[in-house]
This record gives C-alpha cells, structure tokens and sequence, in this order.
C-alpha cells in the first residue's frame, strides 16, 4: 500500500471560471426514414440563454451510426463503438481526443469482430488508475450478447486490450442499459445491468473503488425484478452519500438504490418515480448531477425526435428544457466536460461571465520561455512548439480572456508539445535497448532539458512505467545506479515549472502526477527487489537515493515470531512517518516486507496562492467523502505546501492494513512560510487529507489530526493506507486585501482625524477652562498620540503593496506603542477627574 503526506495550506484564492458538462450527440436515423445522420451537435441548452460556447476544434464521426454506444474517458478522449450503418453492417470503434478519429476494432477474442450495435458503455478504472471503459452487452445480426469486457485503452488496439471480466442472463430477450452507483460508505462501485425484466449487479470482490482487468478479481450477482422493457438509465447523487439509478422501463419509471452491501454483495431497492409523459424512447444521461433525457416525447399531440427533458429529485417532476437543434432517433448522446472541448481554448464561458465581459481589449504577455504573445479579447492564438519548426500538429495555444483582461492562464497550453528527444526514448523502449540505457538516455536529457514542454511531461508518465516493466525482466549488476537514474529523472521532471503549467487542464496534470507518484514506488520495491535476489543476508537491505526536490529511502522489514511487523519510523527535514506494531495476516504473509519512503519538494509558487504540481484544494464535487469539519477546505480556498512525504509497503502486492487501536502517524514540522506579500507567518487550524491514486484528488476519509499536535508541528493519524497530507488554515475566509473593508476602514479613520483636530481647535478656543493643568496635558497627549496613530495606520493601508515587509513590521509596532499610550494616557484621565470631583 501507498501513502504521502503532503502540507496544503489555507487561503482564499478564486476559482476563476466555472465547470460546466456539454453534451455531444451524433449519429441516429433521421426521423421516420432509415438514412443515418452523420453530422454531430453539441447541445449546451441546460446552461442558459447568455452562455457562449468556446471556440473548439472536432471533427465529425466519420463512421456514423445508428444505435452505437459512447463515453468520454479522462486523458482519453471520446469514444464510439458499435452502431448500425446505412449500409446495414455493423459499425467498429474509434475514438477522438481532439486530434483525427482514430480507429480500431473488436478484438476476436471478444467474439464481437464483426461489431454491435445497442451496447452500453460504462467508466472504468483500474489499480494503474488509468481509465477504460466497460462494454457490455449488444446485439449483431439475431444475437444478442451478455457478456462485459473491460478495454484499457493503454494498452492499445490488440487482444490483450479486452478481457472479458463477466457476464449476465439475457437469452436474446432485448437490449439492455447499465449504469454505476457508487457507495460512499462501503468505499465501492457496482455496474448494473439492466435485462428486460432483470438487474445484474457487476462489482469487484475486493473493498477498493477499482480492479484490475482479471475475470477472477469480479463478481456478477442478479436479481429478478418486476419492471418491463428498460429504455435508459443513468445515475444521480440524492444526498451527500449516496447515489441512485433512474430507471426508464415500459411499466414506470424507478429510483434504484443500494439498501446495503451486505457480504460485499449489494442489495438492491425500486422505488416507483414520476412518468413525467416520457414515451420511453431516446437516451437518459446525467448532466450537472441531474437525469437528463433526449428524445421522443409527445407535445401538443404531436411526436417529436428532439426532446430534452429533465427529472428533478426534490419535487419528482420532469421539465422540459431548451430542445435540440436537430431531430434524430437512436442517436449517441455523451457527456463531455467542458475543459475537455475547450482545452485548446484554455476557457470556460459561463453565464456569469460571457455577458458583462469587454469584448474589445488586448492581450500582450512574454511567456516564460520568452516568446511574445499578443491577441484580442475573445481570441485563441496558437504557436507553432518549435518555432524553426514547421510541421503541422504541434501547436501550442493561449486564449485572451476579456474578463479577466488578459491571457486565461499562466502559461499557454502546451500539452501537445512534445520534446524531440522523447521519441529516441520511445524508440529505445521498443528496439530491444536494455532499461539501464534508457534511464541514462533519460537523465542525461532531462539534465540538459531543464524545463521540458508540458506534453512531454505526461508522455514521460507513461514511459517510466514502461522502462521499470522492461527493468523487472532484467538480471544486470547496476541496480544502485538504475534506481538513482530513475529517481533523478523524476525529480528533475518535479523540479520542471514552467512544463507543469503548460497542462492547463487539472485533470491531465493530476492524473498525470499520479503516474509518476505509482512509478516512483515501483522504481524503490524494484531496486529492493533486486537487492534481495542477490543478497545473501536476507531482509537485511537499505538505501538511500537524496537529490533536490526528492529524497527515496528503501528498507527491508522482517516479519517477527508472532507474524507481527515492527514498528518502523523514516526521518526527512520536514517531519516524520511511522507504521506502528502490524500484524500481518496469514493470507498476507511474507517474510521480507518492502519499505519504501519518499519525500517530494512540490515547488509551489512563491505567493503561496497555487501549486503547479498538485491541485490546491479538496474537489468540490459530489463525490466528495471528507468530513464536514474540513467543509472550509472545499472550493479552492486552500494552498498547497512545500513538501510531500510518502510511504510504500510490498507495493500493494501484500497489502498491510493498521487497525483504528493503532493507526499510521505522520508528524509534520511547521515551517514559516512567506505570504502574498512576502512577510513570515505560521500556519494554523490543521485537517488531515490524503492524495487519492484512484481519483488524482485530495480527500479527508479515514483520516484525523492528533489532539497532541502543537501550533509548530501537526500529527495525523490514518486508518488506512493511501496518500496523506495536511491542510493548514492561515489567513481564514477573509481576503488579505478586501477593497471594500478597505475603503470602509479609510473613511472611518478619516472621520476620526478631523474629529481629533476639532476637538482640540475648540478646547483650545473656550474662554473658561475648569480642567485642571494634569488634565489638560493629559487629554491633549491622549488626542495626539490617536491621531499619530490612526494616521500611520492609514498610511499603512494606502502603501502596503509597495513597502518591504520589514516597514510593515515596524509601522505595525509604532501603531501599538501609540495605541498603548493612548490608553496609558486615558486611565491618567480618569485617576484627575476623580481627583477633581473629591477636591470639590
């Protein structure tokens, strides 16, 4: 098992532009004929009249179809399979990540090489937390097929690609629908499949979110129902914990939700829902967390192809929306991000944003690589990555963003820019070169490279996998050096700024650092590994590998007499982890338990404000599983720290879980750190998190900060093991610089000068005096020193971005001495006024 520690601290920081779900649909007949469709729409109807669609580049299917199936896959893309084609035979698979529609076919292995159509296709994700798909189900010529294949699109278009993981009962009664629902608090998945008058539930046996793609590591249970004919489904969240299916079938529509998972195996519930007058013909998706429906539908008498409905929960009603702009029957609908369409645009319009935004402006920024870059409000300008270069496809891209009048992010996307040396690597990796020699090939490069393009950043992800599986089939005494290579290509890829903040998109960059967070704990149990082939002294190796941004220690642990692991601490400058006293269970028995410890420098910004690595705060998404205590720590208020601390053990091949009596502890020594405006602080309020391999997220789960933890050091303690880290509230909800409280805060400060200048003009201007001589000095040394001080303060509060932070400390000082004596001259006020009223 795996785990980190990471220091993320608190800080309000904008989001910017808001996430929105797009759907894209495309093929299906036309209405009342059998011609198929081959032009797409994307369909933004359910986002307002004032949103403005991006400026984005895909192009048609050109395969087109009528009955395919599609999902949109992280890092991935679109993909299409299956489908009737005009020409009556059946359609294969492709897929599309904004470049050309790539395709490929069934594999024969699947038995579905001569294609499908009415197939269902669901998100997959397995333990290398790269995702696929599940395909599942359809029909070619008579037959219809009732089996669930798992396709990993990493490993290409071959048979090894597909592996058939289940199967359900349908006896060529009908097509079928599925959809997945996720328990919050049994920590699983199940895939249901929906037969014409049964439910088949597919989930791993193991408690973990994911599974590999082995037909051993899955179970398919069914449950007979009443329901007839299921026409859609799709999955919606009914509370913070728990999901739910809208079912669309013949004989009414149904909420079906998980009552328990009791031996792992999910009980099911039906609970009839509103019809709503839906025809049960069309597709049901979920947009924006809300069941959507496209298709046929009845209005005014009348039967139309370009419904668009939706159910809302709360009030069990359907309402219509907005219609598509073209009519179509058995079309493909798919959900697709925002982010995703738009990402060589690098924006996102919302209905807050596009209508009040400048549209008449420029934008003009040097980029860090010192190239010029200049376009107009509205604009995506795009660059050749290799200016010499003049070959197409290799373009990097900046959109110029009227609200926020300038360019929309730091640096241009460059995620397609790809190093020229990257493909001799490639080119090494499958000619037969020895891993050793790639890893050479890789640091010498990224030596002189020092600041790789973004695109060669998640290229390398993958590589190093790739270079450690080639390395495990390898008997070569270089082991130390393999590992160091490796260990300092990585952290000379962590030490690359300006190439992170060329990913644009946070869901490529997190799913990439999670790659390269998997590669790093393999690369130390690989060189343990290693070491214990050719050691004579078993369970008796250590190393360490100490370079700049990371640091790796790799240590053998021994089981003891009573199957127990002792407790075993690793020491770094930043704090410390430890696992306590472990029992190992039987089933997970070796004698040699692999212990490697990292700790990451994740070179965050110097303002505090972001980490171009990590994201910066726990996703606001209603998958989220945190605590309610940590609900401030949601909505990207929070700032990543510097370093990241982590922990391996067996690379989960024996997985070593510690009980709640006696959890892991990560202690975290506090560092001062510089804020926005360069001054020293301590952070505060501290929440324990954890960095997910599965999602590429941070989350809270299963984690609480230690009553003993001090304002200079915080200790976590954790009941399972993944990665951990820490978040630290230093500025709270207010912002440092509120305009508003500022201006406020001027004119009462202002007021109260003139007040003291009146007050004294007066005093000083009356005839008769009945103070006393101590009560005049007094008084008039009160005015004085309040008036020094509120005068410095507003000085302070006009200046505070153009003086060093050791004025402000200074300035800060006088206001509290002057305010000190204020007071100090107040109570002598006081002590004369009695005095006058007993000589009286």
């Amino acid at each position: 098992m795996l785990f980190y520690v990471s220091l993320v601290l608190f800080a309000a920081v904008d989001r910017g532009l808001t996430e929105e779900d797009l759907v894209f649909i495309t093929g299906g007949f036309v209405p009342d004929s059998n011609q198929i469709m081959d032009s797409y729409e994307i369909y933004t109807g359910h986002l307002g009249e004032n949103y403005e669609l991006c400026e984005y580049k895909l192009d048609k299917v050109n395969d087109a179809a009528a009955g395919s199936a599609g999902i949109y896959l992280p890092n991935h893309g679109l993909f299409i399979c299956g489908g009737v084609k005009e020409d009556g035979r059946f359609a294969q698979c492709s897929n599309n990540n904004l470049e050309e529609w790539a395709y490929f076919n069934y594999s024969s292995s699947t038995g579905l090489q001569n294609g499908v159509t009415e197939s269902q296709m669901l998100l997959f994700k397995n333990s290398k937390l790269d995702p696929g798909f599940l395909h599942i189900g359809g029909q070619s010529t008579e037959e219809y097929h009732s089996s669930v294949f798992a396709f990993e699109p990493k490993k290409g278009n071959n048979a090894t690609a597909w592996n058939k993981i289940g199967s359900f009962t349908n006896t060529n009664e009908g097509r079928v629908f599925a959809t997945t629902i996720f328990s919050s608090e049994f920590n699983k998945v199940a895939h249901l499949i929906f037969t014409p008058n049964s439910i088949t539930a597919c989930y791993c046996m193991t408690e973990v979110k994911f599974c590999d793609a082995d037909e051993k590591n899955w179970n398919c249970v069914e449950f007979k129902e009443e329901f007839k004919h299921p026409a859609g489904v799709t999955t919606i969240r009914i509370s913070n914990d728990e999901e739910a299916a809208v079912l669309l079938t013949s004989s009414g529509n149904y909420l079906v939700t998980i009552r328990d998972w009791k031996y792992l195996k999910p009980i099911l519930n039906l609970t009839l829902i509103s019809a709503g007058g839906l025809r049960n013909e069309g597709s049901l998706v979920t947009i924006n967390e809300v069941a959507t429906y496209f298709g046929t539908d009845v209005i005014n008498d009348e039967k139309v192809y370009n419904a668009v409905i939706q159910y809302d929960y709360t009030t069990d009603k359907w309402n219509r929306l907005e219609s598509t702009v073209s009519s179509r029957r058995d079309q493909t609908v798919v959900v697709i991000p925002e982010s995703w369409l738009c990402k060589h645009t690098a924006t996102t319009a919302s209905p807050s944003t596009t209508a009040a935004c400048p549209m008449a402006g420029t934008c003009l920024k040097q980029d860090s690589r010192g190239i010029l870059w200049e376009a107009n409000f509205g604009e995506r300008v795009s660059k050749n990555c290799f200016l010499e270069s003049q070959e197409e496809g290799a373009e990097a891209f900046w959109y110029c963003d009227g609200c926020i009048g300038g360019f929309s992010t730091s640096e241009p996307d460059r995620s397609a820019c790809i190093d020229p040396w990257i493909m001799n690597v490639e080119e090494m990796l499958s000619n037969g070169s020895s891993a050793f020699s790639i890893s050479v090939s890789l640091v010498n490069n990224l030596a002189i490279n020092k600041d790789s393009y973004g695109g060669s950043i998640l290229k390398l992800g993958d590589a190093l996998t790739k270079v450690l599986d080639k390395r495990k089939n390898e008997d070569i005494d270089d082991n130390d050096m393999f590992t160091s290579n490796l260990i300092n290509s990585t952290d000379l890829i962590f030490g690359t700024s300006t190439g992170w903040k060329e990913i644009v998109v946070e869901e490529e960059r997190s799913g990439v650092v999670s790659k390269y967070l998997e590669a790093l704990d393999y690369t130390g149990f690989l060189w343990a590994e290693k070491k214990l082939t050719r050691s004579r002294s078993e369970c008796n190796v250590k190393n360490s590998f100490l370079f700049s941004n990371l640091n790796l220690i790799a240590k053998v642990a021994e089981v003891n007499e009573n199957n127990e692991i002792e407790e075993e601490c690793f020491s770094f400058g930043p704090g410390t982890i430890c696992i306590p006293l472990t029992k190992v269970q039987e089933k997970d028995m070796v004698k040699c338990n692999v212990l490697v410890a990292t700790m990451i420098t994740t070179k965050e910004d110097k303002e505090q404000d972001s980490s171009f690595i990590f994201p910066n705060a726990l996703p606001n998404n209603p998958y989220r599983e945190d605590e309610a205590q940590n609900e401030n720590y949601y909505e990207g208020k929070s700032v990543l720290g510097k370093e990241l601390i982590g922990l391996t053990i067996n690379n989960k091949t024996h997985p070593i879980s510690p009980s709640d009596d006696s959890p892991i502890k990560i202690t975290f020594n506090h560092q001062l750190y510089l804020n926005k405006e360069g001054c020293l602080f301590t952070p505060r309020t501290p929440a324990c998190v954890f960095w997910s391999l599965e999602t590429s997220t941070w989350s809270s789960l299963g984690c609480k900060v230690d009553p003993l933890s001090t304002r200079d050091e915080t200790i976590c303690l954790c009941n399972h093991l993944t990665n951990f880290g820490i978040m630290l509230d230093w500025e709270g909800d207010a912002p440092a610089n509120d305009q508003t409280l500022n201006g406020i805060t001027s004119f009462l400060l202002v007021f109260s000068c003139i007040a003291l200048i009146m007050t004294e003009v007066l005093l000083r201007c009356q005839r008769k005096d009945a103070r006393n001589q101590l009560r005049k000095v007094a008084e008039t040394n009160r005015n004085i020193l309040l008036f020094i001080a509120q005068t410095a303060f507003l000085f302070m509060a006009g200046s505070y971005s153009s003086v060093s932070c050791t004025a402000c400390q200074v300035f800060g000082g006088m206001i509290h001495f002057f305010w000190l004596t204020f007071f100090a001259w107040t109570g002598v006020i006081s002590v004369t006024k009695k005095m006058y009223s007993v000589h009286i």
